[in-house]
């Protein structure tokens, strides 16, 4: 195999190995990529090989030559992969009240991830198709495995507040939010503690999600009156209330949650504008699945814009 510079596409090169040791990685693992068949591949596989052991041996620690880093960080890649069947076992037995087909189907391919992850050879790639979108996405510099383990882990997280409200006011609320919220990649937490941080600002009960036109305008009057420090202020004041009210006292939750309150601030000046808040603070609407399982005495929703 004829040595060549590195691609400059590639990550930088960790500081513990030299470029000649990245190429004596290299070499070997095309030999044991090809089965000891060839002592070259295609310049694209060399590529994606090279970024995979970079990665790899960013996980490997700084003792030893640099191929016992790399044994090292391929050793550190199993315990992530025993991390992330911890937590999807952990999915597993905490859904949340309400999914949606992009929830399902996310969470399917990342079950399966072990048939596809190549933690020898391609280590740096993500090995689920992943659709449903996070609150707080993943940052897309985090690579193979860690990214996984890492939006499972915010995924748990964001289904921890998501258990604490009914299936009938979940539902209801993500009606409101769109003619097919089962079709949508919508993520499910942003609506749910948004609606629950507009009525802790109103001093009302969460739990129903249901924050009315009468609340809305309250919150408008409000929000009109607020400049920027004051308004993040009250939205991360109402976060910490009512983390504490829902006993979310890890600091990961209570950080998650001021993190979604703040991201409202935007959405809330912008909506000030026009003298709505219908879009940062929608009602629900009753479907008539939702009505038939909740026992609401309430009919189900019939307004123009609802296609329920």
């Amino acid at each position: 195999m004829n040595e060549r510079p590195l691609p400059a596409s590639l990550p930088p090169e960790p500081e513990q190995a030299t470029q000649a040791e990245l190429f004596a990685l290299l070499a070997r693992q095309t030999v044991l990529y090809t089965a000891g068949d060839s002592s070259s591949v295609p310049v694209e596989v060399a590529e994606e090989l090279l970024r995979s052991i970079v990665f790899t041996l960013s996980l490997g620690g700084n003792a030893g030559g640099a191929a016992a880093r790399l044994a090292a960080g391929q050793h550190a890649l199993a315990l992530l992969m025993e991390d992330c069947d911890r937590l999807l076992r952990g999915l597993a037995e905490t859904p949340p009240p309400r999914t949606n087909q992009a929830y399902h189907d996310t969470l399917a391919s990342m079950t399966g991830y072990r048939k596809r992850y190549d933690r020898l050879f391609f280590a740096h790639v993500v090995p689920a198709d992943i659709d449903y979108p996070l609150a707080w996405a993943v940052e897309e510099q985090i690579q193979g495995i860690c990214y996984l383990k890492e939006y499972l882990r915010r995924m748990a997280l964001e289904n921890r507040l998501l258990r604490l409200f009914g299936a009938s006011e979940t539902e209801a609320l993500l009606a409101g939010c769109g003619p097919d919220p089962d079709a949508m990649s919508l993520n499910l937490y942003e609506p749910v503690a948004a609606a629950a941080l507009a009525l802790t600002l109103l001093h009302e009960d969460p739990a129903p999600l249901h924050v009315t036109a009468e609340g809305r305008a309250a919150l408008l009057r409000r929000f009109t009156a607020h400049d920027g420090g004051a308004l993040n202020h009250a939205l991360a004041a109402a976060a910490d209330t009512l983390a504490d009210r829902y006993a979310l006292n890890e600091p990961e939750d209570r950080a998650y949650l001021r993190r979604a309150a703040l991201a409202l601030a935007p959405r809330i000046n912008a909506a000030l504008s026009a003298g709505r808040l219908d879009g940062v603070f929608p009602s629900p609407c009753v479907t008539r699945q939702s009505f038939r399982r909740s026992g609401w005495t309430a009919p189900p929703c019939r307004t123009k814009r609802c296609a329920h």
